[in-house]
C-alpha cells in the first residue's frame, strides 16, 4: 500500500542480504577468457618495437658504414612506425605486411651470417653472429609468429592467466633482450678485405 512503512530490521536483513550478495562475485574470475587476437596483437607490437629498438642501436655501432647504417635507422623507423599504427587500428593488410617484412629480415639476417649479401658493398663477406643481430632476428622471427596465428585464425579466446603471461611474458623477454643488445654492442668490422700479402 502507498505510504505503507517497511519496518527497520527487514530494510536490514534486505541490505545485508545484498552485500553478501556482491562480496560473493570474484573481483576477477581466472576461468573468464579474453579475445586471443587483442593480446597477440599487444605481443606483436612489443616484439617488433623492441627489435626496432636494438636496429637503432646497431645503427650507433655501424656508423662507419652510411649504407648499413642508414638501413638500420630506416628498419627502425618502419617497425615502431607499424607499432603505432596497429595501436591505433589493426587491419589485415597491415598484419600481413609486417609479417612478410619481419620474415624478410630474418632472411636477410641468416644470408648475412651464411653467404654474406653480395650486392651491398661492405658487408659482402660472412659477419659472425652476434647477441645483437641475434636478439633483434629472434624478436621477428616470435612476432612473425604471432602475425600468422592472428592471421590464420579470425577468433579464439584465452583465459585470463594465459593472457597475462602472453602479455607479461613477451614484455619482460623483449625488454631483457633489448637491454644485453645495448650493453652488448658489436664488436666485428666491415670492409674486410682478408690478409695482406
Amino acid at each position: 500500500m502507498p505510504g505503507a512503512h517497511i519496518p527497520s530490521t527487514s530494510r536490514r536483513c534486505c541490505a545485508l542480504e545484498h552485500l553478501e550478495k556482491v562480496e560473493d562475485v570474484p573481483a576477477t574470475n581466472l576461468d573468464d577468457v579474453v579475445p586471443a587476437r587483442r593480446h597477440f596483437v599487444t605481443a606483436a607490437v612489443v616484439l617488433i618495437t623492441g627489435a626496432g629498438w636494438i636496429h637503432l642501436l646497431s645503427a650507433e655501432d655501424h656508423r662507419s658504414h652510411s649504407y648499413v647504417a642508414a638501413f638500420f635507422v630506416s628498419t627502425a623507423v618502419l617497425q615502431v612506425s607499424w607499432a603505432a599504427l596497429v595501436l591505433y587500428k589493426v587491419t589485415r593488410r597491415l598484419l600481413l605486411m609486417a609479417l612478410v617484412g619481419n620474415l624478410g629480415l630474418v632472411l636477410l639476417w641468416v644470408i648475412s651470417r651464411t653467404t654474406g649479401v653480395v650486392f651491398v658493398s661492405g658487408v659482402r663477406h660472412v659477419e659472425p653472429v652476434g647477441i645483437p643481430d641475434a636478439a633483434a632476428s629472434g624478436l621477428e622471427l616470435m612476432a612473425a609468429a604471432a602475425l600468422g596465428l592472428l592471421l590464420a585464425t579470425r577468433r579464439g579466446d584465452l583465459t585470463v592467466p594465459v593472457a597475462r603471461i602472453l602479455v607479461a611474458g613477451t614484455a619482460s623477454l623483449t625488454l631483457l633482450l633489448v637491454v644485453v643488445a645495448g650493453a652488448t654492442g658489436t664488436t666485428h668490422h666491415h670492409d674486410y678485405h682478408g690478409p695482406r700479402a
